[in-house]
């Protein structure tokens, strides 16, 4: 189960995703994830199994999510 620290450090992370990320396969967004969560967090296997399992149903809202901020970012821009 996840912690509610974990939950935020994940959604927080997903946050700051760059457009590139909407090229990767649904499996690489999920290890790119994870991998950006492990550079700040020791976890152990069950933990990162869990993330897996969290990230892979909300795998289009991710995207979906990405998208729409990397619009709002452009339309900053100019």
């Amino acid at each position: 189960m996840l912690t509610k620290v974990l939950l935020k450090k994940i959604w927080l992370i997903i946050e700051q995703l760059e457009e590139e990320v909407l090229d990767l396969t649904d499996l690489e967004l999920i290890h790119t994830i994870e991998s950006l969560i492990l550079i700040e967090v020791v976890l152990d296997r069950t933990e990162i199994k869990a993330i897996s399992e969290y990230i892979q149903p909300r795998v289009p809202i991710i995207r979906d999510l990405v998208e729409v901020q990397s619009i709002k970012f452009r339309k900053g821009m100019n």
